[in-house]
């Protein structure tokens, strides 16, 4: 029974962690807009404009830090590295 808790409380956490996304900017859109190929840079605009009006933006990119890949809060691979180090500085 203490595994069927467990995997409930996990459930409701992860839940309530991402919560913020029933208010995003991007809800309702295709999520492999978010992973554009290398060098699709109207992908890119796209993607920037839709977070850039975003309400939680913020809420995304911090989502986002644990990712590896895609665009989260507006920002790449490369910005969400620089990012995460800043915060460990």
């Amino acid at each position: 029974m203490s595994d069927d808790l467990l995997t409930i409380d996990s459930f409701l956490a992860d839940y309530r962690e991402r919560a913020w996304m029933k208010d995003a900017a991007c809800k309702g859109m295709d999520p492999d807009i978010f992973f554009p190929e290398r060098g699709d840079s109207a992908a890119v605009r796209l993607i920037k404009a839709t977070c850039s009006e975003c309400p939680v933006k913020q809420q995304c990119a911090d989502y986002g830090d644990r990712e590896r890949f895609g665009f989260w809060g507006g920002m790449g691979t490369i910005a969400r590295r620089r990012r995460r180090n800043a915060k460990e500085q």
